[in-house]
C-alpha cells in the first residue's frame, strides 16, 4: 500500500498525512507530474489529492465542503473530483462529475469553470452556457483542448477549446442520446460507455469503452474498433 489504510483496514474519508494515516473515498483517478507528484482524483471526494514522492499526502485543492465556488486553491469548492490532467503549461484540468462542470486549474493556482453550469444535459455552448453530464474522465492535446467522456445517456466524447467552447467530438449529436458499438464519422459512431482516453504521437485517440473494447479516433474523426475480444470489457 503505497498510500491509504493499510491491508485490512477499510476506512476511507479525505484524512491527509502520513501515506497509511491518510483516506480516501472512491479514488478514481491517478497523474503523476515532471516532479513525481502523483494526484488523485476520486469519485467520492471534494478534493483533488497530492502524494509527495515520499508518500505524505496533502490537498492540492479543495475542501470538505461541496460546491462550484471559484478562487484560490483553499477556498475552491468540487462535488467529486473523478478525474484529472495536466496540460503542457502547468494548468490541471478537473472533471468535476458531482457538479456536470469541467474546472480549471492554472499553474498560478486559481480554480475557474471551463465548462458547464450544473444543469443536466447534453448541449454545445461556451463556458457556462454548455451543458454536460455524467462527465467520467478527461485528457488534453497538444493544442490545449481538453476531451471528456459522458456515460449514461449521452455516451460520447465532448471536446473543449482553450477558450470553453464544447462541442461533440465523437458519439451522439448534441443534445442527443443512445449507445452501441457503430463505428463511423464523428457523430456517426456510437459507444458503449466511453472512459479513459489517450492520445498516440500521430493524434489519434484510444478510448476505453466498456464491452466494446478499445475504438480509435484518427484526427480526421473516423471511429473504429481498434481491439476486442471475447468478454472484453474494461
Amino acid at each position: 500500500t503505497f498510500a491509504g489504510p493499510p491491508p485490512g483496514d477499510t476506512s476511507e474519508g479525505s484524512l491527509d498525512g502520513a501515506p497509511q494515516s491518510a483516506r480516501f473515498n472512491c479514488p478514481t483517478d491517478v497523474k503523476i507530474d515532471a516532479n513525481d507528484n502523483i494526484y488523485i482524483g476520486a469519485y467520492r471526494n471534494t478534493k483533488v489529492r497530492k502524494i509527495l514522492p515520499n508518500g505524505y499526502v496533502t490537498t492540492y485543492a479543495g475542501s470538505d465542503t461541496y460546491g462550484t465556488t471559484n478562487g484560490p486553491l483553499a477556498t475552491a469548492t468540487f462535488t467529486e473530483t473523478f478525474s484529472t490532467i495536466f496540460d503542457q503549461y502547468g494548468n490541471m484540468y478537473v472533471s468535476d462529475h458531482g457538479n456536470w462542470m469541467i474546472r480549471k486549474i492554472s499553474a498560478a493556482g486559481y480554480v475557474s469553470t471551463l465548462a458547464g453550469n450544473g444543469t443536466v444535459g447534453d448541449a454545445d455552448g461556451t463556458g457556462t452556457g454548455a451543458v454536460l453530464h455524467n462527465n467520467n474522465f478527461i485528457n488534453v492535446d497538444s493544442s490545449g483542448n481538453v476531451y471528456v467522456s459522458l456515460g449514461m445517456p449521452h455516451y460520447k466524447i465532448r471536446k473543449i477549446t482553450p477558450s470553453g467552447v464544447s462541442t461533440v467530438f465523437a458519439g451522439p449529436a448534441s443534445g442527443a442520446e443512445g449507445n452501441g458499438s457503430t463505428d463511423g464519422y464523428r457523430t456517426d459512431a456510437r459507444f458503449s460507455w466511453p472512459g479513459q482516453m489517450i492520445f498516440d504521437n500521430a493524434g489519434n485517440m484510444y478510448v476505453a469503452d466498456a464491452s466494446n473494447g478499445i475504438r480509435k479516433i484518427s484526427p480526421s474523426g473516423m471511429v473504429s474498433t481498434y481491439y476486442k475480444d471475447a468478454g472484453f470489457y474494461t
